[in-house]
């Protein structure tokens, strides 16, 4: 049996809700389990895409640590979830250099300031 990459994660989320208080997205919170651990973005992005159906609401994804997002915006493809970008990690030129390329792709970013 594979190892799915969700065994490797701590998860939480939070309802992002519309204006008229219906449910508009979710955002997933994702960390390493263990610190040092690196997670295989493409294998959560894919698991992510076989879990999530066509009629769930929108997943954005809150990666909590820089590794974890330069991994995901270096593999996510253009059909891949929101991904979160925080404001004072944008500073990191690493981190600057992933967020325009992962733009120029046509993948969908959030500014969190």
């Amino acid at each position: 049996m594979v190892q799915s990459v969700l065994g490797s994660l701590v998860l939480g989320y939070r309802p992002l809700w519309g204006r008229t208080r219906t449910l508009a997205g979710i955002e997933l919170y994702v960390q390493e389990a263990q610190s040092g651990a690196p997670v295989d973005a493409l294998h959560l992005l894919r698991t992510l895409q076989e879990l999530w159906e066509s009629h769930s609401p929108p997943l954005l994804l809150a990666p909590q640590t820089r590794q974890l997002l330069c991994d995901l915006l270096e593999h996510a493809p253009r059909s891949a979830p929101w991904i979160e970008v925080p404001d004072a990690w944008l500073a990191d030129s690493d981190i600057y250099q992933h967020v325009q390329s992962a733009h120029a792709r046509g993948l969908r970013l959030v500014w969190r300031g």
